[in-house]
């Protein structure tokens, strides 16, 4: 790059929806005191590979309470959609799958704990302090979740067993562990990162018509 170029680099700058940053108290009082009811699915709107169903059929064969609901988010135009319906329904926990959803941050502020893709929505979840589970669906997906977990800001989970995984993580899971993710994930990203971006570019459009 030109050596006067301004980098605008890390989890600081992540860009994100105001929803996000609005909802972000809310969500970081309700993780004063941990729980275990609600449980968010999240692994993109088309999950091509239906790695959504293969994490309900781990769940179904995990020991988790009896009182616990968890709700599934997929695209309408996901080609497993109804695959991941009927599987659905046939949990022991009530399953609720919510399709085309625009109310994302109400949605994991509500939640106790997110399995998710280690994409774009690591931030989102960064920055609700929403401790989550995040599944490798990409290789470039790899480093940024390796250094997350590293940090505890995050539990890095392989696909290739999930059920033995799933229940080990469960079995294992307390709430001081949940509390722990919260507050280092929250560390992050403070949802402020498209208006740190954008005064930096104001900035250098000033200091630019300074020297025009």
């Amino acid at each position: 790059v030109p050596q006067n170029c301004h980098f605008l680099l890390g989890s600081d700058y992540a860009l994100l929806r105001t929803e996000f940053a609005n909802w972000r108290e809310i969500s970081q009082q309700r993780r004063h005191d941990p729980e275990l009811s609600k449980i968010l699915i999240t692994l993109g709107g088309v999950d091509k590979d239906n790695v959504t169903g293969q994490v309900l059929m781990a769940l179904k064969t995990c020991v988790l309470p009896a009182d616990l609901s968890v709700v599934v988010l997929l695209g309408a135009t996901a080609p497993h959609l109804s695959a991941v319906q009927k599987i659905a329904a046939s949990m022991q926990n009530t399953t609720e799958v919510k399709v085309n959803v625009d109310n994302m941050a109400e949605l994991m502020t509500s939640s106790d704990i997110a399995i998710g893709a280690a994409g774009a929505t690591t931030w989102e979840r960064c920055c609700l302090g929403l401790p989550a589970i995040a599944l490798i669906l990409a290789e470039n997906q790899l480093i940024l979740a390796q250094h997350l977990a590293d940090a505890k800001a995050i539990w890095l989970m392989q696909q290739t067993n999930l059920p033995t995984e799933l229940n080990k993580f469960f079995a294992g899971l307390t709430f001081a562990d949940m509390a722990e993710r919260s507050r280092k994930s929250m560390r992050l990203v403070d949802g402020l990162g498209v208006n740190k971006v954008i005064q930096a570019l104001m900035h250098a459009n000033e200091t630019s018509a300074d020297f025009g």
